[in-house]
């Protein structure tokens, strides 16, 4: 499963653009931020989902995995994926992780009603350490897998400083569930609203206005708008098109003629 939203403003911009006239550099690590903390917990959901999904399978090779109870189908149940202290420990995903995720389940990650919790203990993924109150709720309803992760006080410290984030996201599976071989027809949305504050001091709340639709073949984003509104800037909105894999998006600045394509 790949949940992460990468967005990556970047290019040229002339200077007749509303954006420079705001501090075009500082808009864009802005917008950075928040997607350094989006695929920060993305990557924390995507763990603790295939931590019980497939723990016979795990795939973490210099990581340490502990089940409690052991018995399966014995829940609560708490699952310790421990990749030490070194920091030399690279997942199969290319990532260099250490520290610790406890994780606790109430029952099965596919099971309408369950739920998880996640503790970090010096958790750090690359240059980056993730804090904060992670929980997770599954509902299934007319046959559609969904999970609304709920962070409070969530904090992503890179070598430049700390992201605060606050959010809740829904991720619902809606299509590819009866064809679980086969993972390149699953498409997912995403919906929710987060907040918190830059590497800066800016403060930003962010909306997904249209739902993200995330296709597993593009491994990429390839529908739907996200607005951005930071205080310190106008707001901005990105929309990711029209459901073609182009790696594509287009930033633009609502009630301005300023837009400009971007790469994904």
């Amino acid at each position: 499963m790949v949940f992460s939203t990468i967005i990556f403003v970047s290019g040229c911009k002339s200077d007749d653009d509303p954006a420079v006239a705001q501090g075009t550099d500082n808009y864009g690590k802005a917008l950075d931020d928040v997607d350094i903390a989006e695929t920060a917990f993305s990557d924390v959901l995507n763990m603790s989902l295939d931590a019980e999904s497939d723990s016979k399978n795990w795939q973490e090779p210099c990581a340490t995995l502990s089940i409690v109870p052991i018995t399966p189908g014995v829940f609560p149940k708490t699952i310790t994926i421990d990749w030490g202290n070194e920091g030399t420990c690279q997942s199969p995903d290319g990532k260099i992780r250490q520290g610790v995720l406890v994780i606790t389940y109430t029952g099965r990650v596919w099971i309408h009603g369950s739920s998880m919790t996640v503790e970090f203990q010096g958790y750090k993924v690359d240059s980056i350490q993730v804090n904060g109150t992670y929980a997770a709720n599954i509902s299934i309803q007319n046959n559609v897998w969904s999970c609304t992760q709920t962070i409070v006080n969530g904090e992503v410290t890179t070598p430049s400083g700390t992201i605060d984030y606050d959010a809740v996201r829904t991720i619902s599976w809606i299509a590819g569930m009866n064809t679980l071989l086969n993972s390149e027809d699953d498409e997912y949305s995403i919906s929710g609203t987060a907040h918190g504050t830059t590497l800066n001091g800016d403060t930003y709340v962010t909306t997904i206005t249209d739902d993200l639709l995330l296709k597993a073949s593009c491994k990429e984003i390839v529908s739907g708008v996200i607005q951005y509104a930071i205080p310190a800037f106008l707001p901005a909105e990105i929309d990711f098109g029209n459901g073609a894999c182009d790696n594509t998006a287009t930033l633009s600045i609502p009630g301005t003629p300023f837009s400009q394509e971007i790469t994904l």
